[in-house]
């Protein structure tokens, strides 16, 4: 089975440093050994708030914080196997029927799935879901439901 391309949201992130639902710091540590077990592999834009927030994850003291930072670092960060991290000049413009129907906070997943066309979108945002699934080639689940069908 081919490797398929994720396109995540700042969910992890969030989940991983314990911000959401109580249970979804361990679920999404579990969707990312999932994800390294099953040879699939992230795609993160350089420079982007997803990678801000990692980094700034990567300065926690609490051991446990520690323990999901280094995970995701090691794992995936710095292993081009697992993540496809996406420079800025690789970005086409959108065209503007795509850009006035994505929320501006979350164009760069639209950008970064236009470098990687057979991706997935997984995010917690219901506006953008709503806003991608009348878009033909665009693939965008939310979270909680990717998840049950993923693990």
């Amino acid at each position: 089975m081919p490797s398929i391309p994720l396109i995540v949201d700042e969910w992890v992130i969030h989940d991983l440093r314990g911000d959401n639902l109580e249970g979804r710091q361990m679920e999404t540590f579990q969707f990312l050994t999932r994800v390294e077990a099953k040879c699939d592999h992230l795609v993160l834009l350089h420079r982007s708030p997803w990678m801000r927030k990692a980094y700034k994850l990567m300065k926690e003291v609490n051991p446990r914080l520690r323990l999901f930072s280094r995970f995701l670092r090691n794992t995936f960060l710095l292993n081009s196997s697992k993540c496809k991290i996406v420079g800025t000049n690789e970005i086409a413009p959108l065209p503007p029927e795509l850009r006035s129907v994505v929320p501006s906070d979350d164009l760069y997943l639209i950008e970064l799935h236009t470098v990687v066309p057979k991706s997935t979108i997984v995010t917690t945002d219901v506006k953008l879901v709503e806003a991608l699934s009348n878009l033909p080639n665009v693939t965008v689940r939310l979270r909680d439901e990717f998840l049950k069908n993923y693990m």
